[in-house]
């Protein structure tokens, strides 16, 4: 980099926040890379909604077992309390109970409410069902709560401990009950396996 550029380069740097105007650096620096690195940033290839050999949700027979903050050390975090079963484990149980019943299974875990949303979304017209542990985005989570709302196949809340029987009161008064067809709470992770078989059961009676 020759020294004019090596100027333009700090004169600009100020104006860069996180890589947000990448176009205004390249310009700076290297003119003709511009244009092709902005197509390259507006053309960026996005995830498919579903891997390849998945079933389409539309198809109503896809079960989504959706689980929330922390569950990804599930078997980790207080086992004297959640046990000693990994998510892996819950996901294999779900699996079996899903294609006993002929249904395809979408299992995901986030810690971030707008995946959660997404997914939500992803179900909210076509899908044989929904079993969601919400964890914490059981207390002040709205917008999943609003999410949930507009799904139209029958969503099952699942907790693995009794929320009703916890130390802390607050942890009994979840606001997704109220939008959900149902709930097990306290059975563990066998649960999980209650709530796919409950969805399997639904989804043949209106085949």
């Amino acid at each position: 980099m020759d020294v004019a550029s090596r100027e333009r380069w700090h004169l600009r740097e100020s104006q860069v926040s996180n890589g947000v105007n990448v176009n205004c650096l390249v310009q700076s620096v290297w003119p003709n890379l511009a244009s092709s690195v902005k197509t390259a940033l507006i053309h960026e290839p996005r995830t498919p909604r579903f891997r390849a050999g998945e079933e389409k949700v539309a198809s109503g027979r896809v079960v989504f077992v959706l689980n929330g903050p922390n569950l990804d050390l599930l078997g980790q975090r207080e086992p004297e309390i959640y046990g000693r079963a990994t998510l892996a484990d819950v996901e294999a149980l779900c699996r079996n109970e899903a294609e006993a019943h002929g249904l395809s299974l979408r299992f995901h875990q986030t810690n971030a409410e707008h995946e959660m949303i997404a997914w939500l979304h992803e179900a909210r017209t076509g899908a044989a069902g929904i079993v969601i542990n919400p964890a914490a985005f059981s207390y002040a989570a709205f917008p999943i709560l609003d999410a949930i709302k507009m799904c139209d196949c029958p969503v099952v809340e699942v907790h693995i401990s009794n929320i009703h029987r916890r130390e802390a009161e607050w942890r009994s008064r979840s606001i997704m009950t109220q939008v959900a067809t149902g709930m097990i709470t306290g059975l563990g992770v066998e649960g999980y396996a209650l709530a796919v078989r409950y969805v399997g059961e639904r989804a043949k009676g209106a085949s």
